[in-house]
């Protein structure tokens, strides 16, 4: 896996015992330095693949993740 991979395992990681995260959570979560601008990439990347769920805008937003529906 690479750095990014990771990052984003370990994000809906985090995401999986919470119903509604902010990027300011998932920042003091992974404490690694990471750029906010990475973390809106990895986000939204997320959202693309339906992994996660977005609400609101600006200093509103919170994320959650998807909830599946099997047919």
């Amino acid at each position: 896996m690479n750095k990014k991979q990771v990052r984003q395992n370990k994000i809906t990681s985090f995401m999986g015992g919470k119903a509604e995260v902010s990027i300011s959570d998932i920042l003091s979560f992974l404490s690694v330095g990471i750029d906010r601008k990475t973390l809106q990439r990895d986000l939204k990347e997320l959202e693309e693949k339906f992994l996660i769920c977005k609400k609101g805008a600006g200093k509103s937003t919170v994320y959650s993740l998807a909830t599946r529906i099997h047919f």
